[in-house]
């Protein structure tokens, strides 16, 4: 009886839709995943503290930078990472136009540092420079490596304009947008594409649902495919650089 079951459930069209589907899916990540190719991934967070309708400090509170009083300042948070499967070297970088965050010309780095490294060896280092940059110095990152750095700068954008050459990276820089600490990890995600599926074809199966079209049905399993496929395939933020958020260093 159960042997009978199971074969009229594997008979189904739909059945042989979707597992043509997940084959599908499994044969792009695995492609995708020994695929080798250059990435250097970042996001970024930030708050305006001087300046500004919303503001972290009182307006009573004066900067001064090199003795000259400062009317905006704004702290930036950039979390960087090798998104790629190839190690980045530091020879890897164009001496021409090397790693930085650009603030803008008549923007001023006041304070810059590292605030977490996945691993120390990486020696990542950051510096600022007279052009309103954030200069990015480096060893090496391997795949999965990465840094989360502090600005603070008298910019009016909290988000920089990311520059600089790795030699096997025609792409530039893969921008993340905003760091959300509430964004869904990947395995809450897995879980509920993978109990969706199994309970839109229980209740196919059961005929519970004799209304609902097939042709739906195919459409929720592809479209769950494509985001699973999505979320699987980029490399994304360590985890180690999205714990909350420590004091600028000094």
């Amino acid at each position: 009886m159960v042997l009978e079951n199971i074969e009229t459930f594997l008979s189904q069209n739909w059945v042989g839709t979707l597992i043509g589907v997940a084959g599908l899916v499994f044969a792009v990540f695995a492609y995708k995943r020994t695929k080798q190719r250059t990435g250097l991934s970042w996001k970024y967070t930030g708050v305006r503290l001087i300046g500004g309708p919303w503001v972290e400090l009182s307006k009573e509170v004066e900067v001064r930078f090199r003795g000259v009083p400062v009317r905006r300042l704004t702290l930036t948070k950039l979390l960087v990472w090798n998104s790629g499967t190839t190690t980045i070297r530091a020879s890897d970088v164009v001496e021409s136009d090397p790693l930085r965050a650009d603030f803008g010309q008549d923007a001023l780095i006041v304070d810059v540092g590292v605030e977490a490294l996945t691993r120390a060896v990486n020696a990542v280092r950051v510096r600022a420079d007279d052009s309103g940059s954030a200069a990015i110095n480096l060893d090496y990152l391997d795949p999965g490596d990465g840094v989360r750095m502090a600005v603070i700068h008298t910019g009016d954008a909290i988000e920089p304009c990311m520059q600089g050459t790795v030699r096997g990276m025609p792409g530039g820089w893969a921008a993340r947008g905003r760091h959300d600490v509430s964004e869904a990890p990947l395995i809450p995600v897995i879980a509920y594409f993978v109990l969706g599926s199994l309970f839109v074809g229980t209740m196919a199966w059961e005929r519970s649902f004799q209304w609902f079209p097939s042709t739906m049905a195919l459409i929720v399993v592809i479209l769950g495919s494509v985001r699973l496929l999505k979320l699987v395939i980029r490399q994304d933020l360590p985890k180690s650089l999205s714990e909350p958020d420590r004091p600028v260093p000094k």
